[in-house]
């Protein structure tokens, strides 16, 4: 059985559908909940803030009041010790004057034992007053002495306690610090949320115009896809009215070897049907034309998915902006092959190709036109319609396909050459020389 080196039937299309990632949209609910809680935190950070202020501000008045009080308590100390030794002094001479006044009085009683006596009273007074004077003089430094020791604790004490209370307020220094960088952190988280979410709506709406967009498109292709359909359920007609008309032939011409055994020729015509082959080649000729399956070669789900259309077409969706090529199960050796596809980019410049690759090449991810491997293609505006082989030189003056172009590349095995149809017409330049296994790409 043998394959026609006339063109098989152009009956399979491969619409390409390449989707851009839509990004998460936030609920604006959940933020504006985070807003009013981020808010309120501020205001509340802030009242803290004051209360602390304040408080430190009142206990460094009291604390000062205090130092006053005490200054105050010291300066009377030191004058009552003051009084003290001058009242001190003061009754040392009223004692004096007294016994002074004494002496003179029982003088005139008692002249002539007071003359006796006045060296012994003398010596007495004298050794009174000394001793007097000593303990005055021991009293006042006794009182000196208390007087600076209590002055020095109390002062060692008002150091201790303004020394806590500079640490305390250091403390709350920090403290503040500490929540006013808090503070200013969570107001620039808050700016950059903010800043965020006005991305995120940018891009929201940026979605929803491609979104607007992709739906338009989907819905030409929808259209597109059901004049297909009503082209391809008039061929099956034809095609099942064909394969009744050719049934009814070959029931007619068992009947005709059966009665005319002797007419039969070598090389039997049918008539109104494929002239000069005989019955069993029209038959292996017919089967030969249906629809090959479209099978894509090792589809990497990360990167894109394939779906049915409607049993004949088939659909591709890529799912991340990268180079991305899907090549077909089906390798072509003999007769002229050809392969209808469309695409539909989400980018203006259109960056989409269609070629073959060699039977024995690994794809690799990220691979696109112009790399110096096993791949040729036919390439859209992105590349300015060039035509890139595997060595990886290229030719331009082909027209630069665009979405929705209905694009056609044909290959025959006998010529080894490899033709671009776009919207039906055939551009000028062509690959040649493809003398080995391929498949569509």
């Amino acid at each position: 059985m043998s394959i026609d080196p006339k063109k098989i039937s152009d009956q399979s299309t491969c619409p390409v559908d390449i989707s851009g990632n839509i990004a998460f949209i936030p609920d604006n609910d959940a933020i504006l909940s985070l807003d009013r809680a981020l808010r309120a935190e501020n205001e509340q950070l802030r009242k803290e803030k004051c209360e602390v202020e304040s408080k430190c501000g009142e206990e460094i008045r009291t604390l000062k009041a205090q130092l006053r009080d005490e200054n105050e308590q010291r300066l009377k100390a030191e004058k009552s010790a003051k009084e003290e030794k001058e009242s001190a002094v003061k009754e040392r001479k009223e004692k004096k004057e007294l016994k002074i006044q004494i002496q003179n009085s029982e003088e005139l009683e008692k002249r002539l034992i007071e003359k006796q006596n006045e060296k012994k009273k003398a010596e007495f007074d004298l050794r009174q007053e000394i001793e007097d004077k000593l303990e005055s003089d021991e009293r006042a430094q006794k009182l000196d002495q208390n007087n600076q020791e209590e002055i020095a604790n109390k002062e060692k004490e008002k150091d201790d306690e303004i020394k806590q209370l500079k640490e305390e307020l250091r403390r709350k220094e920090e403290e503040i610090r500490r929540k006013k960088e808090e503070m200013r952190r969570k107001e620039e988280e808050m700016r950059r949320k903010e800043e965020e979410m006005r991305r995120k709506e940018e891009e929201l709406i940026r979605n929803k115009e491609e979104l607007q967009s992709e739906r338009r498109r989907a819905d030409e292709a929808e259209q597109r896809i059901r004049r297909l359909e009503q082209d391809k359920e008039e061929e099956k007609q034809e095609k099942d009215k064909k394969e009744s008309e050719f049934m009814k032939l070959k029931n007619e011409n068992e009947k005709i070897k059966h009665e005319y055994p002797q007419v039969i020729a070598h090389d039997y015509n049918v008539m109104n049907s494929l002239t000069g082959l005989g019955p069993d080649i029209l038959t292996d000729l017919l089967s030969m034309m249906q629809n090959f399956p479209i099978v894509i070669h090792n589809i990497n789900s990360n990167y894109q998915y394939f779906s049915d259309i409607n049993g004949i077409m088939k659909n591709i969706t890529q799912n991340l902006n990268k180079n991305i090529c899907s090549s077909l199960t089906q390798v072509m050796e003999n007769g002229i092959w050809d392969l209808e596809a469309q695409f539909n980019t989400t980018q203006d410049d259109v960056y989409a190709a269609l070629g073959i690759v060699q039977d024995s090449f690994n794809i690799p991810v990220g691979h696109g036109p112009g790399s110096n491997s096993g791949t040729a293609f036919f390439c859209g505006r992105a590349w300015s319609g060039r035509v890139c082989v595997k060595t990886g030189d290229f030719e331009a003056g082909n027209a630069a396909f665009t979405n929705n172009s209905i694009l056609k590349i044909e290959f025959d095995s006998g010529k080894g050459t490899l033709h671009l149809f776009v919207d039906g017409a055939q551009q000028p330049i062509y690959i040649s020389g493809i003398n080995e296994k391929v498949r569509f790409v």
